[in-house]
């Protein structure tokens, strides 16, 4: 992005372009004939220092803007090993998740089965404690049979005898 001065501020400021020789900068304001020699010797050296700093000025920027590119690129590259690897990162969090899913299906059906399996143990014990019952009242009953059956015997023995 180019950068400009506030007119409002600073004036208007003349802005050379870049590669544009400084021509605009060689012209006297006074004629050159009427300075002495020195003057001038001292002002065609300004020239050429004025010159040469120009074209380091060029350089410069030259060197600048390689070396931006340069980032951008670095930054650029940063950024494409980044998106893949939040790629990478969301694609495992979605697995890691389809995982837990599928775990807790798992454990679903398993806690079914097992619930279905108490179930029936405990259908299972109260048959066994309603068939206990009733072995119980069958065996009294045998037994009240059994006394029954030996008294009759006896009565049996002692109308013979």
């Amino acid at each position: 992005m180019k950068r400009e001065l506030n007119p409002t501020i600073f004036g208007q400021v003349p802005t050379p372009e870049l590669g544009r020789s400084i021509s605009a900068f060689d012209e006297p304001e006074t004629p050159v004939l009427s300075l002495p020699n020195e003057v001038r010797e001292e002002l065609k050296a300004l020239r050429i220092d004025l010159i040469d700093l120009e074209k380091e000025t060029i350089q410069e920027i030259a060197s600048a803007s390689h070396q931006t590119q340069g980032f951008v690129d670095q930054l650029s590259r940063l950024f494409e090993g980044l998106s893949e690897r939040i790629t990478y990162v969301e694609a495992a969090i979605r697995d890691h998740g389809d995982e837990r899913s599928e775990q807790s299906d798992v454990n679903r059906k398993i806690e079914a089965l097992l619930a279905r399996h108490n179930q029936i143990v405990r259908n299972f014990e109260n048959k066994l404690v309603h068939l206990s019952r009733v072995l119980s009242e069958q065996e009294i009953q045998i037994l009240n049979s059994k006394s029954a059956l030996e008294e009759a015997h006896r009565e049996i023995s002692r109308l013979r005898s």
